[in-house]
């Protein structure tokens, strides 16, 4: 069955529409930014769910503005629990996740921050002595700009989270 309403609809309307039915899952990818009132959708969403019905919430970071029709929002991980209260998100399943195929990481104190030099990730362990003076020289002769090179400040990231109802 397919349904087309409004989720920022009050709930009574969104409820009438599902026939008072509930999920055990809810999918949520690349809607969230486009709603005017995240507030009420997430309200909304969490109370269609079961008891104990999972979401998977996967929002922008850091993209590039796009509409269809408009695009109002940007949301750290933190943001996402504060959007859905009544869930209980799995620390070990939330990733970031960059335009890049396969560059996929876990949201951690460094998450966020943008990599400006080798040294910073030589200070965090990230790279041995050797392989930071490689990247080093590949940058300075600019071989291969599409890696080391981002054309943004911060490279483009989603925020994937999996959440269950408590």
């Amino acid at each position: 069955m397919d349904v087309v309403l409004d989720l920022t609809d009050d709930f009574a309307v969104v409820d009438e529409a599902f026939g008072g039915r509930r999920f055990n899952t809810v999918i949520c990818f690349s809607v969230l930014e486009h709603c005017n009132h995240p507030f009420k959708m997430c309200e909304n969403l969490t109370k269609l769910r079961e008891p104990g019905g999972t979401a998977f919430i996967g929002v922008p970071f850091a993209w590039q503005v796009h509409g269809y029709p408009s695009d109002y929002w940007r949301f750290t991980a933190e943001g996402i629990k504060v959007l859905f209260p009544g869930l209980e998100f799995d620390k070990e399943r939330a990733c970031m996740a960059t335009d890049t195929p396969g560059q996929i990481k876990p949201i951690d104190d460094f998450a966020f921050r943008v990599e400006l030099s080798v040294s910073f990730a030589l200070s965090r362990g990230d790279y041995g002595f050797l392989r930071s003076l490689m990247i080093r020289a590949i940058r300075r002769l600019r071989l291969l700009p599409f890696i080391f090179d981002h054309r943004y400040l911060h490279p483009p990231v989603m925020i994937n989270m999996i959440g269950c109802k408590r």
